[in-house]
């Protein structure tokens, strides 16, 4: 047997070396009270502030231009500042980031969803932070990452990027679905009884409840514990039909790859 668990552990470690400590802090803090939770926040925000002060041409003039004080006795306090807006971040895309030298830092771009496609460079703390914010929600189902799952992310790139990624995604015993066509979904029915969670486009994960719903093929679903829908809006009538099927609701991971 592939021991997944030792694999997905020792890839987080070389790739986000801090993200169980993040993790193991999340699990911890999420028990604390409101007033301990903002005070927290406070913290790391006018630490988030001075940074930006300090490092980044467009976020001094920002403030600078505003009048604003980037050390805040409040979360409120950042009403004082009008809105960012997609624009700013891609049109000031040199300016935003700033010259400091973090020790690891990742090539990341948004799907473009919105008509904009935006890229930036984050460092492996954000990263860790944001992957073990998830990894906290899964707990809450009782799955783990490394747990074998079904991935419907991604579009139709040529084979060669398909065949890289499809190694990586091994690695991580997850299989994912590039192909969103009937005989793409047909052929994944024989993998649903080892799945112990199904995560990625909502609409997708809705034509795949469809499918088994209008089969007559006898389908096991004994090990699924969690279904994750992202990246678009999840209908009333989508989860009807997963219940249906699935005898689980779809759950909402609302994320934006800019901010978590």
């Amino acid at each position: 047997m592939i021991p997944f668990e030792l694999i997905f552990k020792i890839g987080s470690h070389i790739r986000n070396p801090s993200l169980y400590k993040r993790y193991d802090f999340l699990l911890k803090s999420q028990y604390w009270s409101k007033d301990r939770l903002i005070e927290y926040q406070l913290v790391l925000l006018n630490k988030l502030l001075d940074f930006s002060n300090k490092h980044s041409i467009f976020y001094k003039s920002y403030f600078t231009k505003n009048g604003f004080n980037t050390k805040l006795n409040s979360l409120e306090g950042l009403k004082q500042l009008p809105p960012i807006t997609k624009e700013n971040l891609i049109d000031e895309n040199l300016n935003i980031h700033t010259k400091f030298k973090f020790k690891k830092t990742f090539f990341c771009e948004t799907s473009g969803s919105t008509g904009q496609v935006l890229t930036f460079r984050k460092n492996e703390q954000w990263d860790s932070e944001t992957r073990a914010s998830m990894f906290r929600f899964y707990n809450l189902y009782d799955v783990n990452p490394w747990e074998y799952n079904i991935y419907f992310w991604g579009y139709n790139i040529d084979p060669l990027k398909q065949s890289k990624i499809r190694v990586l995604d091994f690695m991580q015993n997850r299989y994912r679905i590039f192909d969103y066509n009937t005989e793409s979904l047909e052929f994944i029915l024989d993998k649903l009884n080892s799945v112990t969670y199904i995560h990625g486009y909502s609409s997708m994960i809705y034509e795949l409840a469809k499918l088994i719903k209008n089969s007559e093929r006898n389908i096991s679903l004994k090990k699924l514990k969690m279904i994750k829908g992202t990246s678009e809006k999840i209908y009333d009538y989508y989860n009807e039909d997963i219940n249906h099927v699935f005898n689980k609701k779809m759950i909402s991971e609302y994320g934006a790859a800019e901010s978590g």
